[in-house]
């Protein structure tokens, strides 16, 4: 019973997780997302930042070799740390922006 409790919990932690980082997808080009994504749940998997570690977490088809390449070639990307920057920005302004139509001042504090 415990084993199917911690099985769904899994996975609506996965959906979640997913449901999330997609909306990181559209500030990315194809490959720098999915490394994204690969990168944050083997970290989270993993509870390591370590790359071996993490790319056994990841339970992939490819050799742990070939991922750990994948990962250290995207992270001496000179450009994707400030990708990133500009995406968390352009997310929270997103979110201000949200909250402020849906939440309008009524009366000006005096």
């Amino acid at each position: 019973m415990i084993d199917n409790q911690q099985k769904q919990t899994t996975q609506n932690m996965q959906v979640k997780f997913s449901q999330f980082i997609k909306k990181f997808e559209r500030h990315f080009t194809q490959p720098e997302f999915n490394f994204l994504r690969d990168m944050s749940l083997g970290i989270l998997k993993s509870q390591s930042v370590i790359c071996l570690r993490v790319a056994s977490k990841l339970n992939e088809k490819t050799t742990l070799k070939k991922v750990c390449e994948r990962f250290t070639r995207h992270l001496n990307m000179k450009d994707l740390g400030s990708n990133i920057e500009i995406a968390k920005k352009r997310r929270s302004r997103r979110w201000l922006y949200l909250f402020l139509l849906r939440f309008p001042r009524t009366t000006r504090p005096e």
